[in-house]
């Protein structure tokens, strides 16, 4: 596996990061994650490897909008559920067809991307 295989792509532009390295004059190597994207200036703090590699994939609003969206999901997939439990029964009332039609289509959009 390659330095660059457990990078996310650059938050800012979408780019392709990668991992430079640069030994001090003490012999230690320090390394720096950029964007390869010469006009974006994406980078993390220059430190032992796995912090910087650990500090470039940290995205606490995305993990945050992730949970979001997957909870979204579960209560579409909940209205579905319940809808098809009706329609067996023969009781889905006004308007529930058309909600259970926007759900079904918001999931399989969601598949689809």
């Amino acid at each position: 596996m390659s330095d660059t295989d457990s990078l996310l792509p650059c938050p800012f532009c979408g780019s392709n990061p990668q991992v430079y390295s640069e030994e001090k004059h003490d012999g230690c190597k320090m390394f720096e994650v950029l964007c390869d994207n010469p006009d974006c200036y994406g980078s993390t703090a220059i430190g032992e490897k796995d912090n910087v590699v650990k500090s470039w994939n940290n995205r606490p609003i995305e993990d945050a909008l992730r949970a979001e969206l997957q909870q979204a999901r579960e209560a579409l997939q909940k209205v579905v559920d319940i809808f098809e439990i009706w329609e067996m029964e023969g009781t889905p009332a006004e308007g529930q067809y058309e909600l259970c039609q926007i759900a079904r289509a918001a999931l399989a959009t969601e598949k689809q991307g």
